[in-house]
């Protein structure tokens, strides 16, 4: 069993909650060392096998400002192979509809992309994390941009650090996930933010995925300030989810 740090203890803290773990109330603000063993007691550390692991997300956010209407869709899927020989590919696409409507402004952006990465992968037999190095590659997947307006910029490569684990009785959830953050930047808008959840306790962003069918996950802020915060839904997918899961809103 690898000792698991603060962040990823806090990251589980936000799992129970939002997946209704048996008997938990609600994420943990302050980990005092009880907390700290329920929720490792609720999470298997397992022997770690290549495989598939993806995730389809859809999300939608609303909020004013003054008389504007701001709306944004965002339907995306991140689909993740790690092979037994250490490689690894990526096919990630996502589509977003944004609408800023008012007396003053009436504005509207479109954007569908595809991108495919290639690289390698390795697990690390010291702290159990697993390291992912990647860089694009249009030949894993077809390469697609269409923009009305904005055109995202991306980063040659991406570094994932990823922490496996099993949630245990947890009903509907029987397949290992990958819990990822992304080492060589932020969420920017077009690059891991279409693809990633928020956890308010550790306030960063983490790239959800589930092993063999994958995962849907339904997200979104309705609200007139920032202080609103996401609701989520996480369900395990009752079919594979394909390289082209973003192109079907759900």
């Amino acid at each position: 069993m690898f000792s698991i740090d603060e962040k990823v203890l806090q990251l589980f803290s936000f799992l129970m909650a939002t997946l209704g773990g048996p008997g938990y109330k609600g994420p943990a603000q302050g980990l005092t060392a009880a907390v700290k063993q329920e929720i490792a007691a609720a999470f298997e550390d397992r022997a770690f096998n290549a495989g598939r692991f993806a995730n389809a997300l859809q999300r939608e956010d609303k909020s004013k400002h003054a008389l504007q209407v701001i709306q944004e869709t965002t339907t995306s899927s991140f689909v993740l192979a790690l092979n037994a020989d250490g490689t690894a590919t990526v096919c990630r696409g996502w589509q977003y509809l944004g609408f800023n409507s008012g007396p003053e402004v009436n504005q509207s952006e479109r954007i569908r992309e595809q991108l495919g990465y290639r690289g390698f992968w390795h697990r690390n037999p010291d702290d159990g994390w697993v390291d992912i190095d990647l860089s694009l590659d249009d030949r894993v997947c077809d390469s697609i941009g269409e923009y009305s307006n904005l055109v995202p910029r991306h980063a040659a490569k991406w570094q994932l650090r990823c922490f496996p684990f099993l949630l245990k009785g947890m009903p509907g959830m029987e397949e290992p996930l990958l819990a990822c953050r992304m080492v060589n930047g932020g969420p920017d808008f077009g690059e891991g933010e279409p693809h990633t959840v928020f956890d308010p306790a550790t306030q960063q962003y983490w790239l959800l995925l589930g092993a063999e069918n994958g995962i849907r996950i339904k997200t979104g802020t309705t609200g007139d300030g920032k202080d609103s915060l996401p609701g989520i839904q996480v369900t395990q997918a009752d079919s594979l989810l394909s390289a082209e899961a973003w192109r079907y809103p759900f």
